[in-house]
């Protein structure tokens, strides 16, 4: 889930000051279905908003190549442990091949918290030639299936210190985040400036220096990530009705991966 992040809470082109009072880390809300309204589905939290027909695109250039993602959020819903949630395509392409393609189910209770209820992957391999050789579905898992339970990806009212789990499945999904900073100032490389924004910091306890920060920011969503020596930025968001559409980092697919929606 999300793209890997390490950088220092004063980097560079990033401030940020934490809220008014020490940090505190109140217990995580328990999880039960009566926590979700009729319209669980409609994701409005400001810091990590999913209207339907939004596409966001990023890109990281990393030794093996450019990395783009393209996360989509889709009309269509799936009722996960009781909740209806919304379903978010997300895809992430190396030089053009498509290596990662996954459907994420969230919704937002009353509160405001958008839970994480889940993903269905797959995972593609390629020889030399872009021919696919192998496909995986490593990382999916489902609420209430095989003991797998819900997570919160971000909280109504974030906090600095509040830590919190994102997903579990013992030995798959046991991701972690913790709010760092918030009214954090956001600089792009393209210049694009966002404040206001909430810096976390999010770790795989799976697996080894997966230390990583997120920046979220109020309208759009996560803006940046980075880790030592990558750097995934956002490059564009694309509303329902927009004028134009991503093009998807000018990918050109190999068969036999078809890639038509």
């Amino acid at each position: 889930m999300g793209l890997a992040l390490l950088v220092a809470v004063a980097l560079g082109g990033c401030g940020s000051s934490s809220s008014g009072g020490g940090p505190s880390d109140p217990p995580e809300p328990a999880f039960t279905a009566a926590r979700f309204g009729v319209d669980s589905a409609s994701v409005t939290n400001e810091f990590f908003p999913l209207e339907a027909g939004t596409t966001w695109t990023y890109t990281n250039e990393t030794e093996d190549g450019v990395e783009t993602d393209v996360v989509e959020v889709l009309e269509e819903t799936r009722t996960v442990a009781g909740v209806e949630c919304r379903v978010v395509h997300d895809r992430v392409f190396l030089d053009g091949l498509l290596m990662e393609d996954t459907y994420d189910w969230y919704a937002q209770d009353a509160d405001g918290n958008v839970w994480y209820l889940g993903e269905a992957v797959t995972n593609y391999d390629y020889d030399d030639e872009g021919n696919v050789i192998d496909m995986t579905d490593d990382g999916a898992w489902e609420a209430g299936v095989d003991g797998a339970e819900p997570g919160i990806l971000f909280k109504a009212q974030p906090a600095v210190g509040d830590s919190y789990r994102q997903e579990y499945l013992e030995g798959v999904a046991e991701d972690m985040a913790k709010v760092e900073a918030v009214d954090v100032t956001v600089e792009l490389d393209d210049g694009t400036t966002y404040t206001g924004c909430v810096q976390t910091l999010e770790w795989n306890p799976l697996e080894e220096n997966s230390d990583a920060h997120k920046y979220y920011c109020a309208g759009v969503g996560v803006v940046k990530e980075e880790e030592a020596g990558e750097r995934v930025q956002l490059r564009g968001v694309f509303r329902q009705g927009a004028d134009r559409v991503p093009d998807f980092a000018a990918a050109t697919f190999t068969s036999p991966t078809d890639v038509d929606n």
